[in-house]
């Protein structure tokens, strides 16, 4: 059974920011709204089991959240989540959703008052520091509180960290959650965080739905677009040693979140370009890469580099980069002409912004396929001792061929018609006792055929 518990935001409220809030900010929802995977069968479905599950509680929720605040139907939008989400960094992950979640009130009018509904800027090195820091601390200590070391507050946490005037007055710092599970690891950590804070928050007051919606930031720093920077951590134990609220689960995790309002000039901060999707694969004239970003402040463009081999890489291009709203994602592709068919290439980008700092993106590989048609785009191998005889589809995409077996008389051994995928590679069973020896191997297509010559040894 799966137990899930959250403590206050931290909110420090000045009078004068009351009634500021309510005309910048979504208002708070009537009532909790359950998690729930399945609004068609009764009760709620909790299966925190992937992606899907993640879209169907947050598009549930939505729709409950139009019905509590009398919106329009589907002024809200529908969640819709990369399909390798789930795999990304939890800041990333973190990053997006909260991101999806303000964005989806943008122009929304909750009785009379539009929210503006701006992204976050950027996840930002330093103070994601700050939340891994906070997030150790806990752990180490086991405590679960916006106190932490040396007693101090999330806002002197930022403070020591970034400098008191690089940061901006706004009324909230951090956001915390803890869960607990005496069987595994809690699933969907940062998608559950998140929908707590947004949707399920009355026993708070509401407060972590406020600091996540909060719009009042002064966005007079980078793109008029978005606004403030964002950190997040997570951790936890699993043998019972981290039971900071007396639960008594063998399984407890705790995440951190916090954000900041930058100044507009004169501080210096360090927001990395995230990477979500870097692939190469083989295309009709060349081999082509395709990536995506998020956060793109202060990024210059990307190197792209080859390699033959995976381990010595040249320079051939440049993309600059061309993000227009930093926050979002942006979608990059590249063709490579000058391959070889049938080669292995490797690929990795250099990541450079305007002050000469750079990263290097995971490594990719790919090969260039033949062309559509003919019979030249395959490769056959044997081996008599294990009883196969392997075809590989070396063309770049599907292709169907009759591949026959023939002995140095003549005699045919072995005939069959296969299709198979771009790079697929199919095995074919060799009659029992087959002698090693000479053969002959016809393979052919709708528009031609070859024979070639292969030598089957034990």
């Amino acid at each position: 059974m799966l137990f899930i518990k959250q403590v206050l935001t931290v909110l420090l409220f000045v009078c004068f920011i009351v009634p500021i809030f309510s005309q910048i900010s979504p208002p708070d929802l009537n009532s909790d709204i359950a998690w729930d995977e399945n609004t068609v069968t009764a009760g709620n479905q909790q299966t925190y089991a992937n992606k899907t599950a993640i879209e169907n509680a947050f598009n549930n929720a939505r729709r409950k959240e139009e019905t509590q605040k009398s919106l329009t139907a589907n002024a809200l939008g529908t969640l819709s989540l990369p399909s390798n989400f789930t795999s990304l960094s939890e800041d990333i992950q973190a990053f997006m959703l909260l991101n999806f979640e303000r964005t989806c009130r943008a122009g929304v009018s909750y009785s009379g008052t539009i929210a503006s509904g701006l992204p976050l800027e950027a996840i930002e090195n330093t103070i994601d520091g700050v939340s891994q820091a906070h997030m150790n601390w806990l752990i180490a200590n086991n405590a679960w509180s916006h106190t932490g070391a040396g007693g101090l507050s999330p806002f002197q946490r930022i403070d020591n960290a970034i400098g008191t005037s690089c940061r901006q007055f706004i009324s909230y710092g951090e956001n915390i959650s803890l869960f607990g599970s005496s069987s595994g690891i809690p699933p969907l950590i940062v998608a559950q965080s998140m929908y707590l804070y947004i949707y399920a928050d009355a026993g708070s007051a509401w407060g972590h739905r406020r600091a996540c919606l909060y719009q009042g930031f002064n966005n007079n720093r980078n793109s008029a677009t978005s606004e403030g920077y964002f950190g997040w951590a997570s951790g936890g134990r699993s043998n019972g040693t981290y039971n900071p609220v007396g639960w008594g689960l063998a399984y407890q995790y705790a995440t951190v979140m916090n954000f900041f309002d930058p100044v507009a000039t004169g501080c210096s901060f360090v927001v990395p370009v995230e990477l979500l999707v870097f692939d190469a694969k083989g295309a009709q004239n060349g081999i082509e890469l395709s990536w995506t970003t998020v956060s793109e402040i202060n990024l210059d463009g990307f190197d792209i580099e080859r390699s033959e081999d995976g381990t010595h890489f040249s320079t051939i291009d440049f993309v600059a980069a061309q993000a227009k709203s930093k926050s979002e994602k942006t979608v990059y592709s590249f063709l490579d002409p000058s391959v070889k068919p049938h080669l292995v290439y490797f690929y990795r980008l250099r990541m450079v912004d305007n002050d000469g700092e750079s990263k290097y993106s995971p490594l990719r590989s790919a090969i260039l396929r033949g062309d559509k048609s003919g019979v030249e785009n395959y490769r056959i191998s044997s081996n008599l001792s294990n009883g196969t005889f392997s075809v590989e589809n070396l063309a770049y995409d599907a292709h169907e061929w009759t591949i026959q077996l023939f002995d140095i008389s003549g005699k045919l051994i072995l005939a069959k018609k296969i299709s198979m995928e771009a790079g697929a590679k199919q095995d074919l069973p060799l009659p029992a006792n087959l002698l090693s020896g000479l053969y002959l191997v016809r393979i052919g297509d709708a528009q031609s055929s070859k024979t070639e010559k292969i030598v089957f040894a034990n």
